[in-house]
């Protein structure tokens, strides 16, 4: 299983964020339209994301997110018929919700910067970096890219979008700080 440490934030400035990651030597990949389709998994979460309606991956992933810096061990499939494997998980296991989302996608060496807009619930800044096999290197890299831009751990957020917007349902009363 490969594993990441991640963070999450709400964001209040994108284009400021996406300055300042240019600034820190990141650049911009891509910008993708992804819908992801949680299942009820009895451990972690499961996951088929359809990328711009093009390509489709299946996703598990596990994580304490009482941690401020989430550890996150996962596993992913490229899904070469995914409305079968949809229908199949659906059948066996259940729909959790549905997270739709445009992700503006940054990269900073082999780390995954995230800027996204997530329906029914507004901007956040993920950051993905590769735990590899130099954890250390993995951990000064995000204190690096925390410091650029900013964030404290007041304003992580320490849940998936999944879980945020089954909590929420909709209001705004329980966020987080946000970062510029």
């Amino acid at each position: 299983m490969a594993a990441n440490i991640e963070i999450k934030a709400h964001l209040s400035d994108r284009e400021a964020a996406q300055s300042a990651a240019s600034t820190m030597g990141a650049q911009y990949e891509a910008t993708l339209q992804q819908v992801d389709v949680y299942f009820r998994a009895q451990r972690g979460r499961l996951k088929l994301r359809s990328i711009d309606n093009r390509t489709a991956e299946l996703i598990f992933y596990n994580r304490d997110e009482r941690q401020d810096q989430l550890r996150s061990r996962y596993e992913r499939c490229r899904a070469a018929d995914s409305d079968q494997l949809r229908h199949v998980l659906e059948s066996a296991y259940g729909i959790r919700g549905v997270v739709e989302k445009r992700r503006i996608l940054w990269m900073y060496k082999d780390t995954r910067i995230h800027f996204d807009e997530v329906k029914g619930l507004g901007s956040f800044l993920e950051i993905e970096v590769p735990m590899g096999e130099h954890p250390d290197q993995a951990e000064a890299t995000m204190r690096y890219l925390l410091e650029g831009f900013r964030i404290t751990p007041e304003a992580y957020v320490r849940e998936s979008y999944i879980d945020l917007l089954e909590r929420t349902a909709g209001t705004e009363s329980d966020r987080s700080p946000e970062v510029a």
